[in-house]
């Protein structure tokens, strides 16, 4: 079993999360190994997904140790204690729920709280968050990402809702820290599924997000 340090690290090492929704559970693992393949060594499975518990057993025995799988969408204290029980080794919330941080951070499990305004930023800072979650951040844009830092230097922010490889760049150059990528990076045909296209973008995108020329200047 993996220490909150050990995930921590990851999440900040390699800071893009896959997100895996509606992805027919036939598909979960080949998808999650072809991910892995193309570097990524986060992946969340979203718990809007009424098989999400089963989806992520599966994934987490198909993948090696070094990739670190969580539970998304967690927005009430059942779907947590249910990714908790599948083994679910970080969280995403698409806004602050303090039960199901609170929980979690006494589990032992990193969350990464979803925000969109500074009022709910200081939310999930205040109930021990050490990531935020910035959604909807391509409505949002990079200027407000940068404009974040002023009264909170130190946020630790994933990007999240409409990202791709069209607008990562400039994202990164605003200041987050990485992003999670869902239907551009995880849709495919699920009747043909092509892999490779998955491995392929999943190494273009950590590129981009690892690239010092796209982080923001100290």
């Amino acid at each position: 079993m993996k220490t909150t340090d050990r995930i921590v690290t990851s999440l900040r090492a390699r800071p893009l999360i896959a997100i895996l929704r509606g992805v027919p559970e036939r598909c979960i693992a080949p998808l999650g190994v072809a991910l892995a393949e193309g570097g990524v060594t986060n992946i969340e499975v979203t718990f809007t997904d009424h098989d999400a518990a089963r989806k992520l057993v599966l994934l987490r025995r198909a993948l090696p140790d070094s990739v670190c799988v969580g539970a998304g969408t967690v927005t009430k204290q059942g779907r947590l204690e249910a990714a908790l029980e599948a083994g679910a080794e970080f969280v995403v919330t698409p806004h602050a729920v303090p039960a199901v941080n609170a929980l979690a951070l006494q589990s032992g499990v990193p969350v990464v709280c979803g925000a969109m305004t500074p009022t709910e930023i200081a939310q999930g800072i205040e109930q021990g968050c050490r990531f935020i979650k910035l959604f909807p951040a391509a409505p949002l844009g990079p200027a407000y990402l940068k404009a974040l830092f002023g009264p909170y230097p130190e946020l630790e922010v994933f990007v999240v809702g409409g990202i791709g490889r069209g607008n990562l760049e400039a994202f990164m150059r605003a200041g987050a820290l990485g992003a999670g990528v869902g239907g551009s990076l995880t849709d495919l045909d699920w009747e043909n599924p092509d892999y490779a296209v998955v491995t392929s973008l999943a190494t273009d995108l950590l590129a981009m997000i690892r690239d010092p020329y796209f982080r923001r200047l100290a």
